[in-house]
């Protein structure tokens, strides 16, 4: 109710001040894995059955190193017709005012085989292997942004400043640690090394951020190439609230308990001892947090032109350990002045190869874009939505 009520009264001071020349809204929800299919996030997500032979066959087809990533977001922007200048000599004539506000969320998930198969198949199917959990990593981060900025109407140029809200935050990770269970003294020997910091108060710390949009031109022979570098949620947040901070190093072992020992057994102590064996220390701390920030550099499509068949490609990076590079390559088709679409494929992220497609739709003063960046639906599912619109 807070986030609605900010963007309702960033919408009325804008109404009531300035004069908008264009209204941008846009949403993207996308998950994705290396090698989960996508029937086990949806059995979170949406609810449903997992039996023991589906999650065996997975459990078998994972490799060494698996990831799983989450990514949502929801932004709205307006740009005015009010310039910085009214003398047409200075620069600051080109430049108009907009301001905007946002959600964001990212997940990231690193985790080895042996991690998935303990979690979901139990230790029993392992009695006598080591399991290694070691290079297990989870990054999330939500928070809001509002803020404002400069929008170059000639070159669809922008840059704006963003008062940051952090909300949860969670980053853990085991760097070595494993688990043995002896079938013949039927014992556990557990050995762990890792650390983790989370909050999940609101607004629990502030800061600033940066969304950077550039376009380029390369001169060619018939048309100039465009090129974005678009940069977003570029900044730093710092704890108002301490974080609570775990970190774990060191050795237990569990072994089996015969009826006098159970009778004398207080779990409390038991648990006790065996936070105190893997060397649990608890700590509160204030810090900076790095944003997850999107960079990516794009030729772009000339929506405006009536070539039929048009190519695009990119890279983009995000600023996260569980977030590989991603690669894309496509060709945009004009078919109608009203209907572009395309097609493409991608690479990287939180998964592998897999098919992207698109259309926009124009109109006098408005128009509307929907991506998918997974039409083949094998390891996630994705949706983006864009809508533009003259005022």
């Amino acid at each position: 109710m807070r986030y609605l009520a900010l963007l309702f009264a960033v919408f009325f001071f804008q109404q009531l001040f300035f004069a908008q020349s264009q209204l941008l809204l846009e949403a993207n929800g996308a998950y994705n894995s290396s090698t989960l299919p996508k029937k086990i996030p949806q059995a979170f997500f949406y609810g449903g059955f997992l039996d023991s032979s589906f999650l065996t066959q997975t459990h078998q087809a994972l490799t060494a190193r698996n990831t799983f990533g989450l990514q949502m977001h929801a932004n709205f922007q307006y740009q005015t017709n009010k310039t910085l200048s009214k003398d047409p000599k200075k620069l600051a004539s080109s430049w108009s005012w907009l301001f905007g506000a946002g959600q964001e969320q990212y997940s990231g998930m690193q985790f080895s085989k042996d991690a998935f198969g303990f979690v979901f198949l139990g230790g029993a199917p392992f009695v006598g292997d080591t399991l290694n959990f070691s290079n297990t990593r989870i990054q999330s981060i939500s928070f809001s942004k509002v803020g404002f900025g400069v929008y170059n109407p000639q070159n669809q140029t922008s840059l704006q400043f963003n008062l940051i809200g952090l909300q949860n935050l969670i980053d853990a990770k085991l760097t070595n640690t494993s688990w043995f269970q002896d079938p013949v003294q039927d014992s556990i020997h557990i050995n762990i090394t890792g650390n983790g910091r989370y909050t999940t108060r609101a607004f629990s710390a502030i800061g600033l951020g940066l969304d950077f949009d550039y376009r380029f031109n390369s001169e060619t022979d018939s048309e100039p190439i465009v090129f974005q570098l678009k940069i977003q949620n570029f900044g730093f947040a710092y704890q108002i609230a301490p974080l609570e901070q775990i970190q774990l190093n060191g050795t237990y072992h569990y072994g089996a308990f015969d009826l006098q020992d159970l009778q004398q057994l207080q779990f409390s102590n038991t648990l006790d001892s065996a936070l105190l064996d893997l060397g649990l220390e608890r700590t509160a701390l204030r810090q900076w947090t790095l944003l997850p920030a999107s960079i990516q550099l794009s030729k772009m499509v000339n929506q405006d032109s009536t070539i039929r068949v048009q190519a695009y490609y990119g890279a983009q990076f995000i600023l996260r350990q569980t977030y590989l590079p991603l690669i894309f390559a496509g060709a945009h088709f004009y078919i109608t002045k009203n209907w572009q679409t395309g097609i493409g494929a991608a690479y990287g992220g939180f998964g592998g190869l897999r098919a992207q497609a698109y259309s926009a739709f124009t109109f006098n003063k408005y128009q509307i874009l929907v991506r998918t960046d997974n039409a083949t639906l094998q390891k996630g599912a994705s949706i983006y939505l864009q809508f533009k619109c003259d005022l």
